[in-house]
């Protein structure tokens, strides 16, 4: 099943195009070709040699004419239809220089050529993208963000095939796994949650996306548990990460099984926030902007748990009285402790705990 809400791709190419300068060179636009389902041979060279010219402005250039360059090369993506064949022609045309600037030594370069990836939408950008996703692979974390960046624009068109857009989540995921930088991170997490979003009536794709960002967020937890206090940057991508997965299981959209399934596979995620917050407490009321982090997350996941809970095990009231934003501002960790306490032990039987 193709994805349900595809973003336009007109729109997203406008987008990058209002930061870019005019282009001082001129060259025919290939415009008129974006929309067409098939080419003959001169349509194919023309198409060949526009990529070509201002790809390596791009590649070679200097600051003004890279600017000009990539404004030339998304150009064909403000038209208001955009076929597979044409994206697949331009595909060709440009990945052997945009791999060569993927793989040389100038950052912004690379992030240059990831941006015009991104909006090629086709299977091979897509992977391509996901090659410079993870620390291993990709030692800068500049392009390691433009990567998930760009990584979101690809799965946003809506045109890669649902098994290339499986293994490359797959992919994804891994590498966010094992990210270090806290803006990378979010970046990948708000990657993945994009696939979540755009692939929802896809049960597999979906399924798959969904464990993965529970695997990342439980990863990050267990690192922000441990005594490394450089962790502790980590919560700025843990809120929009558990947000994400809590917005997916509010949306009234899908079926009462599926939403009840998540709920019991989040819910001791967010558990764990109370004992994250403990953990880095001291660390966080010395410096008042973590102080505020810190007690946002705690307080979205408390309120999640609740919502969760009352569905799952049909109560109708909250099992903790006093809320724990308030007691974070107090400093008041007998409160915090008791609540994380109350949940642990309803966390620990059914529906949470299968096995209880």
């Amino acid at each position: 099943m193709r994805p349900r809400s595809p973003a336009i791709p007109f729109l997203l190419a406008a987008g990058l195009l209002a930061f870019v300068a005019p282009c001082v060179a001129q060259t025919r636009s290939i415009n008129h070709l974006a929309g067409l389902g098939t080419f003959d041979e001169d349509q194919r060279r023309e198409i060949a040699a526009y990529a070509q010219r201002w790809v390596e402005h791009l590649a070679e250039g200097d600051w003004d004419k890279v600017r000009s360059a990539r404004e030339k090369l998304l150009e064909p993506f403000t038209s208001l239809r955009i076929s597979l064949p044409f994206r697949s022609e331009y595909t060709r045309a440009l990945m052997p220089t945009l791999d060569e600037m993927l793989d040389g030594d100038d950052v912004h370069r690379a992030i240059n050529a990831l941006q015009v990836a991104a909006f090629l939408g086709t299977d091979p950008a897509l992977s391509r993208i996901g090659q410079h996703a993870a620390i291993e692979d990709e030692p800068r974390a500049a392009v390691r963000l433009w990567a998930a960046i760009g990584f979101r624009v690809v799965v946003e068109q809506g045109v890669v095939r649902s098994r290339r857009i499986t293994s490359e989540t797959r992919r994804l995921g891994r590498a966010a796994r094992r990210e270090t930088d806290w803006m990378v991170l979010t970046r990948q997490l708000g990657a993945l949650s994009a696939v979540a979003e755009t692939w929802r009536d896809n049960d597999q794709v979906r399924d798959v996306t969904r464990e993965l960002q529970l695997d990342v967020i439980d990863g990050m937890i267990q690192r922000m548990l441990s005594e490394e206090d450089r962790h502790v940057e980590l919560v700025r991508a843990l809120r929009p990460g558990l947000q994400s997965l809590r917005n997916q299981y509010l949306d009234p959209s899908q079926p009462m099984d599926i939403q009840d399934r998540l709920g019991a596979q989040l819910a001791p995620h967010l558990g764990r926030v109370y004992d994250v917050a403990l953990h880095h407490f001291a660390a966080a009321a010395a410096d008042e902007e973590m102080a505020n982090l810190f007690g946002r997350v705690l307080h979205m996941s408390e309120e999640a748990l609740k919502i969760i809970d009352v569905q799952l095990r049909d109560r109708p009231r909250s099992p903790i009285e006093t809320p724990s934003r308030d007691a974070w501002n107090r400093g008041d960790l007998a409160v915090i402790e008791h609540n994380r306490d109350t949940w642990r032990a309803i966390l620990a039987a059914a529906p949470y705990n299968k096995g209880s």
